[in-house]
């Protein structure tokens, strides 16, 4: 598990692999949520709970979170160009093939240059994948 973007090199395909909670500088809800939930007393606190305690309280967070993000996301043009431009500034910094994103709820796929942005949107509502293959790329829904 890595905390920050992550360039990999798979059979000569170069990833930025990216969670994407860091791409929405103004969601500052979310960024004070995960400054809190990372910080060391917490940190400690999750050690010491039994693993049972620390699952059943991230589920229970988990789905009050995923919810109300679904129903609510009326930012949909906006988050979609909030990950297009990550991948464009993060392009110009370092190339590669794929920047591959998560976080959002949304499915994205959009090339740029010579490489592709993709957002792998969500399995509460759109259970699939993104396959790169030399033939093909693209979503499968399950």
């Amino acid at each position: 598990v890595y905390d920050s973007p992550q360039s990999i090199d798979i059979h000569g395909v170069k990833l930025l692999l990216a969670h994407g909670d860091e791409i929405d500088k103004d969601d500052y809800n979310y960024i004070r949520l995960r400054k809190f939930l990372r910080c060391w007393p917490m940190k400690i606190v999750a050690y010491i709970l039994p693993g049972f305690l620390v699952k059943k309280i991230g589920d229970k967070a988990g789905e009050k979170s995923h919810g109300n993000y679904l129903r609510e996301n009326i930012n949909k043009d906006r988050i979609i160009s909030l990950i297009r431009s990550y991948a464009q500034k993060e392009y110009r910094k370092s190339k590669f093939d794929f920047c591959v994103t998560g976080h959002f709820h949304l499915r994205d796929e959009h090339s740029f240059e010579t490489a592709k942005s993709i957002n792998l949107g969500t399995w509460l509502s759109e259970p699939g994948f993104y396959e790169i293959t030399s033939e093909n790329n693209k979503f499968y829904d399950l």
